[in-house]
């Protein structure tokens, strides 16, 4: 059983250079650096990826990107690398079968020999921990996934395989034939399980689109996760925003700060989630000024393109601390089920969050919000039940002068064991079974009962 939350960022420092429109930029100082990988470890994160523009391709080893990499976050105090193989990645991408006769392999023999020289290249440097897979795959790629997993655990048994799946997006992208974009994506989480026997599903979400609108189908996307490791006895593990990117001025995701991240970080945790990756750490390589498509522009990632610390740094650092410090209690208990209170005379298609949700009856606790929606979970361990409560509210009400809104939870004859808030115990005071919480958006408790 864990003891703690793993904690990763995409993104991690690359070698100053960035493009716009073509033309290439250089910041001035190259941040794949001892120093600036133990910048990226103070934030709190536990294990690095190696990836974008530090990709190996097969290049020399000696000196690529890669291991230049590797080399200076092993000194830094990284020792659990993921490195993304382009080789291994373009076989799960090909549309042509792996192994037969019109394959990339005539025998599974010839996959397993390419693959073992793929990692003798870089498998025994001290800070390889694993590889990230292809990152998003569509339901057409997920025999070949799942081919490609089962060959590497046979080479390595004990090797890390980061498999970050698609959110529920079109069911073109996640299921054949199906054009009801819940039962595909079903399918899809399922079907990659099936392929892959894989002991974690991971998948990533971008709930916050501009204008402070929340996306509506995030809750029900952690929902069918949710239940799909439950009754599959896999670890959840999931992908949170934190960045801000614009593109041709349409699709906009819109800056992130602390209560998306508390929001985000909450929900994940209360319905079950082990590892936490973050989208991303610092801006990408490539803007267009003439399309309108900018990733990662200033203050919206954790790190500027200048490479100073954006405000985004600190706020993650401090939420990840106060997961890390909560770990050791949520840890104990397994992910149950999950339910959706609303203030009187609502329900759920007055929210965009919760329009497409999953409307559970029969929660053993009262909750009762005086304006807006609580998402609750519970989750057990033999000893007794932990129950998240979060206010799910749309920022944007909160922004324009909205107040945080009164909660009443009524026990029953349940005894609360403690009251935990921001990875802290705090004290409450019940009174006939009851009492009151003032939750702002994104703020939640998490309260361990024996019943």
């Amino acid at each position: 059983m864990r003891t703690q939350f793993d904690f990763n960022a995409y993104g991690s420092p690359e070698d100053g250079k960035y493009f716009v429109d073509g033309f290439e930029y250089f910041i001035g100082e190259d941040f794949r650096s001892v120093k600036r990988y133990k910048e990226y470890k103070n934030v709190g994160f536990t294990l690095l990826c190696i990836e974008k523009r530090n990709t190996y391709c097969g290049e020399e080893w000696e000196s690529s990107s890669a291991k230049k990499c590797m080399d200076a976050a092993y000194e830094a105090g990284c020792d659990k690398i993921l490195l993304a193989d382009k080789r291994i990645n373009d076989l799960i991408g090909s549309k042509k079968c792996l192994i037969g006769q019109d394959g990339h392999f005539q025998t599974e023999q010839d996959l397993l020999d390419y693959l073992n020289d793929c990692l003798n290249t870089y498998r025994y440097h001290n800070g390889f921990y694993g590889l990230q897979l292809f990152d998003e795959p569509h339901w057409w790629m997920l025999k070949s996934y799942g081919i490609i997993i089962k060959a590497l655990k046979q080479l390595v048994p004990d090797i890390y395989l980061q498999c970050n799946l698609l959110n529920m997006v079109g069911p073109e992208r996640t299921a054949e034939n199906e054009k009801d974009t819940i039962r595909a994506y079903e399918w899809y989480l399922n079907a990659f399980l099936d392929e892959s026997g894989m002991d974690c599903l991971m998948y990533d979400d971008y709930p916050f689109r501009r204008e402070y609108i929340i996306c509506g189908l995030s809750i029900r996307n952690y929902q069918i996760a949710a239940d799909i490791c439950k009754k599959r006895d896999v670890e959840f593990r999931t992908v949170l925003q934190s960045f801000n990117w614009a593109q041709q001025g349409t699709f906009i995701m819109r800056r992130i700060g602390e209560k998306d991240m508390r929001w985000q970080s909450n929900m994940a945790m209360g319905i079950g989630c082990r590892e936490f990756s973050f989208y991303t750490y610092a801006p990408c390589a490539g803007m267009s000024l003439k399309e309108g498509c900018f990733d990662g522009l200033d203050g919206s990632t954790m790190l500027n393109r200048d490479g100073t610390r954006s405000k985004l740094y600190y706020t993650t650092k401090k939420i990840i601390a106060e997961m890390k410090a909560f770990a050791p209690v949520i840890l104990q208990y397994k992910y149950e089920n999950n339910y959706i209170f609303f203030e009187e005379g609502k329900e759920a298609k007055d929210y965009e969050q919760t329009e497409h949700a999953m409307i559970n009856d029969g929660c053993p606790i009262s909750v009762k919000p005086d304006k807006g929606v609580v998402f609750v979970t519970q989750l057990r361990s033999k000893q007794g039940a932990l129950y998240m409560i979060e206010n799910i509210g749309n920022i944007k009400d909160e922004l324009y002068g909205g107040e945080p809104q009164k909660v009443k939870i009524g026990l029953g004859n349940a005894h609360v064991l403690a009251v935990y808030r921001r990875g802290k115990k705090v004290a409450r005071k019940i009174v006939n079974g009851c009492f009151t919480e003032k939750l702002y958006v994104g703020d939640a408790i998490f309260m361990e009962i024996r019943e």
